[in-house]
């Protein structure tokens, strides 16, 4: 390896070959690790690489000259960085890269640990490592089977601490005396906040479940938000008989799961319409049943079958609010969802008018 003078008279032409190829690696190792995180059902905000800047290769040798002697010397010329949701996931994440790299355990690094019991500021777990012999063997790997990266993993907020001290061009250690107090109330707020995070994603996961428990067993008295929806539509025998009908008179099933998004689009007509609580809901849903299937029935005659898929978990909630705007458009009342577009009003109210023949008027108005 030359020696620390002889690769700063070497100028560009040094580094620009220890870098060479690092660029593809890097895109190759971002798409690897998104790979084994997916496996393992690990979801992070994002995984990126870059490859550290001739300027900033050249100021870490002359910071630590008795640990490097020249640019490829350096074991974070490639660095990639998992970003994570919550601060927790940080050892789930390395656990699950630990068995599919040749991790360098002496040069690797937990600034998690560095930091005294009184202190706060920069919190990341840096892994050194290297592809595993095996993958080296591949074509696309044979090349870079010697060449060391870095791993970054930390949660968000930790990235967002270390891009504002980044961007202040300090580091807590090098601050002056007078503002390192405010430097260090701020990393201990946003300390304080990832793990305030962790606490409400746990309450939040425990409401999701006692709401599944009750759905079964009292969902009247449920309150009417997006988790106890998502577990009605699950769990009540009275909305699951609904889908069902629809779904039959589609020729077709329902769907297992329930789609995040419209759940809350779902949610938001119901508040549109003035609906705010279960038992209203249920009600509404009891009372109305016979024209929901009725109503999926005649919109569904008008839709070729090739065009038919699945339906939806909470398909029925779809049409009750079809229907309700059918409902007050055909008796010349406020449309109560001017929002929801539906084209050729004629077209739109034949299915209710056909509704009506057959079932008589509606009961009980919403």
């Amino acid at each position: 390896m030359l020696p620390f003078m002889e690769i700063s008279d070497s100028g560009v032409d040094l580094y620009q070959s220890e870098v060479e190829g690092l660029e593809r690696f890097g895109q190759m190792l971002t798409e690897l690790v998104s790979e084994i995180l997916q496996h393992h059902g690990i979801i992070v905000h994002a995984v990126t690489y870059r490859v550290k800047s001739e300027e900033s290769a050249l100021s870490k040798l002359e910071r630590k000259p008795d640990r490097y002697d020249g640019i490829g010397s350096l074991t974070d010329l490639l660095g990639l960085r998992v970003i994570c949701y919550f601060s927790d996931q940080v050892d789930e994440v390395a656990s699950a890269l630990q068995a599919q790299f040749d991790i360098d355990e002496e040069n690797s690094e937990d600034k998690r640990k560095a930091l005294g019991d009184r202190e706060f500021g920069y919190l990341s777990l840096h892994r050194i490592a290297k592809v595993l012999p095996k993958r080296g063997t591949l074509i696309e790997y044979q090349r870079f089977k010697d060449e060391p990266f870095e791993i970054q993993i930390r949660s968000i907020l930790q990235h967002a601490w270390a891009e504002i001290e980044h961007d202040l061009g300090y580091k807590v250690e090098t601050i002056p005396s007078h503002l390192r107090r405010r430097f260090s109330m701020l990393a201990g707020v946003l300390e304080l906040a990832d793990r305030e995070f962790i606490s409400l994603r746990s309450d939040v996961m425990k409401y999701e479940k006692d709401s599944e428990e009750q759905a079964s067993i009292d969902p009247d008295n449920l309150a009417l938000d997006q988790s106890t929806l998502e577990a009605v539509l699950v769990k009540d025998p009275l909305f699951i008989k609904l889908d069902e009908g629809i779904a039959e008179a589609g020729g077709s099933k329902v769907a297992s799961g329930v789609a995040s998004r419209n759940l809350m689009r779902r949610l938001e007509d119901l508040t549109t319409l003035g609906i705010h609580d279960m038992r209203q809901l249920r009600e509404l849903v009891a009372q109305r049943q016979e024209y929901i299937w009725a109503y999926a029935k005649y919109r569904l005659e008008a839709k070729p079958a090739s065009r038919r898929g699945p339906a939806p978990r909470g398909v029925g909630l779809m049409y009750l609010i079809l229907m309700i705007k059918a409902q007050h458009l055909l008796a010349g009342d406020e449309d109560p969802m001017p929002r929801l577009i539906v084209g050729d009003q004629d077209e739109f109210l034949h299915p209710w008018r056909k509704v009506i023949a057959e079932l008589g008027p509606i009961p009980t108005p919403i």
